[in-house]
């Protein structure tokens, strides 16, 4: 194993943002698409194409949530390794360093 360890922090950071930012938006989707699924079902004048848009919805959104929630847990897991690597803790750091 290599005595020293590397990491771009600047970049890694950038990832992490990014990936919070997914999170953000996907969060926001799952919410707009929480609020198309009430409202058609409480219209009062479904028929088959807004029935099967209500059970696409309820099919996807929970899908979507679950893909926030994972991005929402990379974001923080890359921000505390980049941490862990600034202190000097390599266990802490060890999923996102390369060796030169």
């Amino acid at each position: 194993m290599a005595s020293e360890v590397y990491m771009n922090v600047p970049v890694v950071r950038d990832m992490g943002k990014k990936l919070s930012d997914i999170s953000d938006v996907l969060n926001t989707v799952a919410k707009t698409l929480e609020m198309i699924s009430t409202a058609l079902k409480a219209s009062f004048f479904l028929g088959l194409v807004g029935a099967a848009a209500v059970a696409l919805i309820d099919e996807v959104k929970p899908q979507i949530q679950t893909l926030a929630d994972q991005c929402s847990s990379l974001s923080k897991a890359v921000g505390s390794s980049v941490d862990a690597f600034e202190r000097g803790d390599m266990d802490g750091a060890n999923l996102f360093m390369t060796s030169r």
